[in-house]
Formats: structure tokens, C-alpha cells, sequence
């Protein structure tokens, strides 16, 4: 299957290739190490290095097995400021550059996007990094990176992720850094180092199949090439450990045989189950002293083996080395990429530790981050708001710059240069009230600052009746005040009058006519106590019955009047 269009070749001569490899780990003993190439300044035990040793130039990462596209020859970086990288390339984290806003890389040839890392001295807020990026040195404006994420590897040192899947000759990063001491980028781990490389030959009877290992060695200049010049082959076979999404292959010749170097070759990549799913074909000109590169559009297709063949069979056998560039496949992480992701990892895990992605930048539902930002959110999680001078709170979910023009501000979208005197709201295109003293209003409302004598309201509307205090307001006051302390003072003198008043006194009609209880009186009786009128009790019933009645109240007297008054006192 042709896909060419989706691969780049460049050449440059051989010899300015920078040699950055170092001998195997010198104290291995982890066996998942013990493949790894010593990319240290210092001996390596178990893929660490020892001592105060930190990664060689041009390689960063977990046991500095990453290429760093930021060390490449071709590789300009420059910080607009100061029309120079100075301390971010230098392969020292602990010298910054501070209050860096835009970092721009630009190179001679395309290089895949996968992810930088960025590392501060003091990540006091999330900052709102984005990537931009240029396919093509012609194209005029950068491109945003649609599908961006953040993980954090430390309190000082996160990864931004681009998986736009481009090829690019140009980024810019965006962002506002109060420090920033390091930048890298990821131009993936070298597969192909230490695998099983054999090379066939189709020119000998029996068909030989020799063990090819100096082609992944890692020595891209080897001088004692002589010795296994006697193997000769077409078909140079590399077979990885784990199936790996490629991006790079590099293919080095030796210089002292250019002559031998040219012809067809053509590259062959191989999925999981052995089927070709890749191919791209290489004529090499006469006589040119090259180094061979080809870049892959980054893919999903998974790689586990490489095919190398050849027109001539002495091509092949004067091969020094062969690189194979790459990241894990989703759900894995690890430098081999046979660790799988937690379950609970929905997506992508760190390459580090597999520590699921907990971060989007410009999208609130982490790891999948698919969905945006509201208008008036950003930033890592949608957890920051757009600034209050950006018109209706809106702002762009990467960069906060005002989408909708300012409030208060005259610029936008910065929106960073207040309004001037005398103008307010929307990009200061509004004009403050003239009853304003001074014209002065406040930038983002218009409300005036300040009110004429004798005006009140938000633009100095209302008119206010104001009374001098002189000898006649003063003594206008003093009446008003000794007036109502009367009128005060009378009301609660009534109102105790009218809740006060003497209980009239009340005789006991029982002492004094020694009335018993429960018997019946005549009234001739009761009338000859003699009390005053005023004190007669209220409480007195007087009823007159008959004898019939009496007797149906079984009361039976033969001597009894025929007619009775009684009394009843209750």
C-alpha cells in the first residue's frame, strides 16, 4: 500500500550529524533497562545518572531516552523579547528566562508534533499555554492546535500534548510565565535501539540469514565497518519488542563508501499481524555523501516491524545505523510501552508512571476533554474566569484574550490600555455624562466620579433642594425639635392617665348577711342589710316561682304563703 504523501525525505551531509549516543547503561541490572541506550553526562545505573550527571544535549525525559527536536541542527529558538533563547535551550533547568510570554522554534524540514515539556522554577497558577504551528514555511499565519492537552509532571514541569497529527517546520508557544527555565521537544523514543535486526541475502545459495545487530547499536559513525562487510543482503529486517506508533526513521550510511549509496531503497513498516501497511521508496543520487531521514505522518496504525530493502546488496551491508522514533500506543506507557494504563484511565496515561490525564486545557471534562469551555471560562479545566475587562466575560478559552471585544479597555483583544478621560464601556466608545465634573467617569460603567453642587445620581440627574444653615435655619431647626419633645410628652402623659384608674372596692355579700351556703332566704330578710348603693353587687338573680313550682322541685311546706319571692345568690 503507496501512502507517499504522507512522508517527507530530507538530506543533509553526513558529516554534521552530531553524535550524541553513549556506550550501554554501565551498571544495568533491571533487565527492562539493560536495552536502553546512556544518554547521560555521566555513567548510567539502570538508565539513571549517577552522580550530579543530568541528560546529554539534545535528549530529556524519563532516563533521557526522549530526542529533543529543540536540539536539532536545524532548530532555531527564539523568545521575540529578546530576539534569543539564551537560557531555554541550554540543557540547564535551574537558568530561567522570566516574564516570557512567546516561545517561536522554527527548523530547515518538517518534524512530527507530539508534545513538549516545559519546565518553570515557580508555577505559582496554571498557566494558559498554547501551541500554534506552522506545515509549511510559506504559510503566513500559525495554526491553533485543536486537539491539545496538559499534564503536569511535577510542580514545576508539565507536557503540553498536540494530537493534531501534523508535520511542521514551525511552533509558537503561547502563554504568559512568570519563569521559564527549560523547553524540550519531543521528538520520541528510538525503538529500534538494541532489537533483533537480521539481514537476508537472496545471493547465496542456501539463503543466509545473518544477525545484523550493528545496524541498532546505536554508533552512527562506526569505523571497523571491514568486519562484516562480507554480509550481504536486500532485505534488512528489524523486529520491536512491542508495537509502537512510529513517527521518524532515520537510516545512516557510512561515508566511505557514497559510492555504493545509491540506488533504490525503499522503507516498509509492519503492523501487529506481519501485514504491510506502510511503504515509501528512496532513489539516491550518485556520488552524494547523505544522510537519509524520513518522517511519518503521525499515525494510529501500530508498528512492530521495519523493512529495509535494497537494489544492490552492498547498500545494505554499509549501513551504520537505524532509527526508529516513536510514542507508546494509546493505553500504554512505560520506555518499553508494555505497561497498560489503570482501568480507571478513560484515555491516555503518563509516559512516566501511568498516572491517568487529569488535566484539559480549554475543556472541563478531564481525560476526554471534549467538552469546551463556557464563553466566559479557560484554561486548565475551565477552572479560570475570562478577566472582568473583556466585554460580557467572554474570552478565548486558551489564551483569555477578550473574543468580544473590551470593557473599559480601548485595545482588543489584550484589552491592557484603560479608557481614557472622558470615555467608557465597550472599547471606551462610549462618552461619559457632560454634567460629570471634569467629564470623569468611571471607565467601565460611566457613572459619573463626581456631581455639581446641587446634582446627585449616576450621571449627575436629580436636582437636591439644599437649606443654608444660617440664623434663620438654625432657629427654624431649634422650634421643630422643642416642638415635637411637647407633642411627645403630652401623648405619654394621656396614655398613663387612661391605663390608670381605682378599682372600685367590693364587699363580701356573705359577711355581711351571713347568708349560708345552700339554703334559701326570704327576701324581706336579705333586703334589711343596709348597703351603700354604689357597692350593691351586680351578681344578684331574682327569680319568682309558685308552689306548684316549688312542689315539682319537692320543696313541701303546709304553713308556706301561697306565693313566694326568692333569691338566689351565686
Amino acid at each position: 500500500m503507496e501512502i507517499n504523501s504522507y512522508l517527507f525525505v530530507y538530506c543533509y551531509m553526513f558529516n554534521t550529524i552530531p553524535q550524541t549516543y553513549q556506550d550501554l547503561d554501565n551498571s544495568c541490572t533491571e533487565p527492562n533497562h539493560c536495552v536502553l541506550p546512556c544518554h547521560c553526562t555521566t555513567s548510567c545505573n539502570n538508565g539513571l545518572c549517577s552522580g550530579f550527571g543530568q541528560c546529554q544535549s539534545g535528549w530529556f525525559g524519563p532516563r533521557c531516552q526522549y530526542n529533543d527536536l529543540a536540539k536539532a541542527k536545524d532548530a532555531t529558538v527564539i523568545l521575540p523579547q529578546r530576539n534569543a533563547s539564551i537560557n531555554l535551550n541550554d540543557s540547564n533547568d535551574d537558568t530561567c528566562e522570566y516574564n516570557v510570554s512567546d516561545v517561536t522554534v522554527t527548523w530547515g524540514t518538517n518534524y512530527p508534533l507530539t508534545w513538549i515539556r516545559l519546565i518553570t522554577n515557580k508555577l505559582d497558577y496554571y498557566p494558559n499555554v498554547r501551541i500554534r504551528y506552522k506545515t509549511n514555511v510559506s504559510d503566513t499565519d500559525f495554526t491553533s492546535c485543536k486537539q491539545q492537552k496538559l499534564q503536569f509532571a511535577t510542580d514545576s514541569t508539565f507536557d503540553v500534548w498536540c494530537q493534531d497529527k501534523v508535520n511542521v517546520m514551525a511552533i509558537k508557544i503561547e502563554g504568559k510565565f512568570a519563569s521559564l527555565c527549560s523547553l524540550y521537544i519531543s521528538g520520541g523514543r528510538n525503538f529500534a535501539y538494541g532489537q533483533k535486526a537480521v539481514l537476508v541475502s537472496n545471493y547465496e545459495e542456501n539463503g543466509n540469514i545473518y544477525n545484523f545487530s550493528e545496524a541498532v547499536d546505536g554508533d552512527t559513525d562506526r569505523v571497523d565497518i571491514d568486519r562484516f562487510r562480507f554480509k550481504i543482503g536486500t532485505n534488512l529486517s528489524i523486529t520491536l519488542s512491542q508495537p509502537v506508533v512510529m513517527t521518524r526513521v532515520v537510516i545512516y550510511h557510512h561515508v566511505r563508501f557514497l559510492n555504493e549509496w545509491q540506488g533504490l531503497l525503499s522503507l516498509e513498516l509492519f503492523n501487529k499481524r506481519d501485514s504491510p501497511w506502510f511503504r515509501y521508496s528512496i532513489d539516491t543520487r550518485e556520488g552524494e555523501a547523505i544522510r537519509t531521514g524520513v518522517i511519518l505522518t503521525p499515525a494510529t496504525t501500530q508498528t512492530e516491524r521495519i523493512s529495509i530493502r535494497a537494489k544492490h546488496p552492498l547498500i545494505l551491508s554499509a549501513l551504520t545505523e537505524v532509527e526508529a522514533y516513536g510514542e507508546c500506543p494509546p493505553g500504554y506507557w512505560g520506555l518499553l510501552c508494555v505497561n497498560k494504563c489503570p482501568d480507571v484511565c478513560t484515555s491516555d496515561c503518563r509516559v512516566e508512571n501511568g498516572q491517568c490525564t487529569s488535566f484539559c486545557f480549554g475543556y472541563s471534562d478531564p481525560p476526554e476533554c471534549l467538552t469546551a469551555c463556557s464563553n466566559d471560562h479557560l484554561g486548565v479545566n475551565c477552572l479560570q474566569t475570562c478577566p472582568k475587562k473583556c466585554l460580557h466575560s467572554s474570552c478565548d478559552s486558551y489564551s483569555g484574550l477578550c473574543n468580544q471585544g473590551c470593557l473599559g479597555h480601548s485595545n482588543p483583544p489584550v484589552c491592557d490600555l484603560e479608557c481614557i478621560k472622558g470615555a467608557y464601556g465597550k472599547n471606551c466608545s462610549s462618552t461619559c455624562s457632560s454634567k460629570c465634573i471634569n467629564s470623569e467617569c468611571d471607565h467601565v460603567t460611566g457613572f459619573c466620579l463626581k456631581c455639581p453642587d446641587g446634582y446627585k445620581g449616576n450621571n449627575c440627574e436629580i436636582k437636591i433642594f439644599i437649606m443654608e444653615m444660617n440664623s434663620f435655619g438654625i432657629g427654624f431647626a431649634v422650634c421643630c425639635g422643642i416642638v415635637a419633645l411637647v407633642v411627645l410628652a403630652l401623648t405619654l402623659s394621656k396614655t398613663v392617665l387612661v391605663q390608670w384608674r381605682p378599682r372600685p372596692k367590693f364587699i363580701s355579700v356573705y359577711d355581711e348577711t351571713k347568708i349560708q351556703e345552700e339554703k334559701c332566704h326570704r327576701y324581706e330578710q336579705i333586703t334589711k342589710t343596709v348597703h351603700p348603693k354604689e357597692e350593691v353587687n351586680d351578681g344578684y338573680e331574682t327569680s319568682v316561682f309558685t308552689m306548684s313550682q316549688l312542689k315539682d322541685n319537692s320543696h313541701d311546706s303546709t304553713d308556706s304563703p301561697s306565693e313566694y319571692e326568692y333569691i338566689n345568690v351565686r
